[in-house]
C-alpha cells in the first residue's frame, strides 16, 4: 500500500505518514488507532510482532485494555487544560 493510500485511508496527511515511517516523528495514539483501522486490524495487532504468535492471544487482550486507560487518561488530561 502507497503512503498516500494508506493516508486516505487513514483520514492523515501523507507527509505525516512519511515521517512516521522514516522515524522522524513519532506517531500519537490517535494516528496508530487510524492506521490500524485502515489496516482493519487492532492496534494491538498493529503493535505485535507475528513471531510473538504463541503470546498475542493475551497480549492482545491486555494492550487493548491498556490503549483504552491511556485515552482515558489523555481525556482528563485535556479536560483539565482546558479548564486552566
Amino acid at each position: 500500500m502507497s503512503q498516500e493510500t494508506l493516508a486516505g485511508k487513514a483520514d492523515l496527511h501523507p507527509t505525516l505518514i512519511g515521517k512516521m515511517e522514516r522515524a522522524e516523528i513519532n506517531p500519537t495514539i490517535a494516528s496508530l488507532q487510524k492506521i490500524a483501522k485502515a489496516f482493519n486490524i487492532s492496534l494491538a495487532e498493529l503493535l505485535t510482532f507475528p513471531d510473538d504468535k504463541n503470546i498475542i492471544d493475551v497480549d492482545v487482550l491486555v494492550l487493548d485494555k491498556a490503549i483504552e486507560i491511556l485515552k482515558q487518561i489523555i481525556g482528563i488530561a485535556n479536560r483539565y487544560k482546558s479548564m486552566k
